[in-house]
């Protein structure tokens, strides 16, 4: 059990923009790409009507700087909002 979670840490300090992506392709490589790699892109990936309500709202814009992906506000996760 404490491998994954390490693994999990780790994943969440890396910054790909340091390895020349773009704020955008950042993100995408995060969620469009492997869902399409999963071959789950038809109910997860991205928004859009007819799938998994599954996302994050942040503060701040993380096209603007990719750090801020870590200034979660609030988890919608399958349509409830987790408290």
């Amino acid at each position: 059990m404490v491998k994954p979670l390490y693994i999990s840490i780790k994943m969440h300090d890396f910054n790909p923009t340091r390895a020349g992506m773009s704020n955008a392709e950042a993100l995408r490589s995060a969620t469009t790409v492997p869902a399409k790699f999963l071959g789950i892109d038809q109910e997860a990936g991205n928004i859009a009507k007819g799938k998994q309500a599954t996302f994050i709202l942040l503060v701040k814009n993380p096209l603007d700087d990719i750090r801020n992906t870590r200034t979660l506000e609030r988890v919608m996760h399958r349509g409830t909002w987790i408290e």
